[in-house]
């Protein structure tokens, strides 16, 4: 028993003086020169630097813990960490990274970086055609409202008018062939005008009456008979109605007002089947179909000719289809690049369109729709 002991006794005492020598042994691999130690909080004091230390797993042969004069060990392995580097297994030193790693690293991202630079400006442009894009589905909603209600009343609208033009031409019809008699291009500015006297854009009821201009005007000649033909091109040049508040009315400085989106808008009104002479322009219908003079009157194809002839006149009067083109942006020379937006909205609308003008200049013609207005169907 008493040599059982002594073995045990012995056994603790060695693993005692070999953990101390095993600690020396890697505070000198490790470059520690003086080191002493705190048993408190397990640190090894060099000149300048920490060294922290942890030793466990030496259990002598009765399963207790190695007691080193003033603390204690217990863990699973033995680590020696100096400068922030740690040392495992002995001493011997982890590498790090070498300067080629590095240098690969930061080539990766570089390369990185510059794939996100070069994807920043795409993102950006497509973020400004969205915002584009959604000014003007506002915009042109509100203009379309106006249009096919015949409003005459939105004097905010001279708050975004830049300019409205008429390229038209009249032509005289006879039999087959078209002659042109007169063309001609009239602008309208909020402060002046081409014609005379002047004609200013200072109303809403002036802008919609202009942009409601139908696409094609018949022209009646001597008896009341229709002669030709006047065509329409009115395109109108506006500063958004949406968008930051800050580029909106009472805001006069150019420059703010140069900020905002500016499109081209061109409105179209046409008629159902514009057949305004005898050479038909955009006939929604066959001539033949509503041809029932050349029967008899007690034929079944007179009156099917005759009814048709009632229901194309009706809706020759009473139908309309409104197109609204809008292209961006305006240059501030005017000009619409190459590389411009285009939109298109199209609608139909029902009622007549009357002819009307402003009681202040009544030479000039203003039209405008009237959706509960219906024309009798008479031929």
């Amino acid at each position: 028993m008493k040599s059982e002991f002594r073995d045990k006794t012995k056994g603790r005492n060695r693993g005692q003086t070999e953990q101390p020598r095993r600690l020396e042994e890697c505070a000198r691999q490790s470059g520690v020169k003086a080191a002493g130690r705190d048993g408190d909080s397990g640190d090894v004091q060099t000149g300048s630097l920490p060294v922290r230390f942890e030793v466990s797993d030496f259990r002598n042969g009765t399963g207790e813990a190695f007691s080193y004069p003033g603390r204690r060990f217990s863990g699973t392995r033995e680590r020696f960490l100096f400068a922030g580097r740690r040392f495992a297994g002995g001493g011997r030193p982890q590498r790090a990274f070498t300067m080629i790693e590095i240098a690969i690293s930061l080539a990766v991202i570089g390369f990185a970086l510059l794939a996100i630079i070069g994807i920043l400006p795409l993102g950006m442009n497509v973020q400004k055609d969205n915002r584009e894009e959604t000014i003007i589905d506002q915009d042109a909603n509100v203009l379309m409202n106006l249009i096919r209600t015949g409003v005459q009343g939105d004097n905010d609208l001279t708050n975004y008018v830049v300019a409205i033009t008429n390229a038209w031409t009249e032509y005289s019809a006879r039999g087959n062939t078209r002659q042109v008699v007169a063309s001609g291009i009239d602008w309208y500015t909020p402060t002046r005008s081409s014609v005379q006297p002047s004609f200013p854009l200072n109303s809403g009821f002036r802008i919609i009456g202009l942009l409601s201009t139908p696409r094609f005007i018949p022209l009646v000649g001597n008896r009341g008979m229709i002669s030709g033909f006047r065509s329409n091109y009115v395109a109108a040049i506006f500063r958004a109605m949406s968008g930051p508040a800050s580029e909106k009315f009472p805001q006069l400085n150019p420059d703010m007002l140069g900020l905002s989106l500016t499109y081209r808008f061109i409105p179209e009104i046409l008629t159902y089947g514009s057949s305004i002479s005898d050479v038909v322009t955009n006939a929604g219908w066959d001539p033949s179909w509503v041809d029932y003079a050349d029967f008899p009157t007690n034929s079944p194809q007179y009156w099917q000719r005759f009814n048709y002839a009632l229901y194309a006149a009706g809706l020759h009067n009473d139908l309309h289809d409104i197109r609204l083109i809008f292209r961006w942006p305006v240059l501030p020379n005017g000009v619409v690049p190459r590389t411009g937006q285009r939109e298109v909205f199209r609608t139909m609308t029902t009622g007549s369109i009357i002819l009307t003008n402003d009681y202040t200049s009544p030479s000039y013609p203003l039209f405008f729709l009237r959706p509960t207005l219906f024309t009798s169907n008479s031929l």
